[in-house]
């Protein structure tokens, strides 16, 4: 049962970002998110079901979100891609932003997305100590919601 969504985590796990109150969590995708295509699945630009016995399922992944008027829009990979997580430290609270290599890209309003009631382990990287230079990433795994587009 999950009782909690890390958000972020540095590579001494000393810089832990606990989520809102889950039941809010729940209600709120985040960056670095999976998405569930559901019926989307194999219309351009989404992706098609892996063939297998059990068709297998490519997540797309949430990217960054906008705010248009009174309206929450998504950028959103269409693949989990690879993922850096960070966070921008602001005055008032820190910023967590996910950043992914891989494409197509497409904008999904925040109303077309619901809780799919499952959760999955998505991978992310980071820089160690010592900031961007060769062969200094570090990879880790956070348990996160699957959102459904509609």
């Amino acid at each position: 049962m999950l009782d909690q969504i890390i958000e972020y985590v540095n590579y001494k796990e000393e810089f832990i970002f606990p989520t809102m109150p889950l039941k809010d969590r729940l209600l709120q995708p985040m960056p670095g998110d999976p998405i569930d295509w559901g019926n989307a699945y194999g219309e351009y630009p989404y992706p098609i079901l892996e063939e297998g016995p059990v068709p297998t399922k490519i997540h797309g992944r949430i990217a960054e979100t906008f705010y248009y008027g009174y309206a929450t829009k998504f950028l959103c990979c269409v693949t989990l891609g690879n993922a850096f997580l960070g966070v921008l430290h602001k005055k008032t609270s820190p910023h967590i932003y996910c950043s992914i290599s891989g494409g197509p890209f497409v904008g999904i309003l925040q109303i077309n997305l619901i809780y799919s009631g499952e959760n999955r382990y998505v991978p992310f990287w980071n820089w160690k100590k010592g900031g961007a230079q060769a062969n200094n990433a570090y990879h880790f795994n956070l348990m996160r919601p699957i959102w459904l587009l509609k």
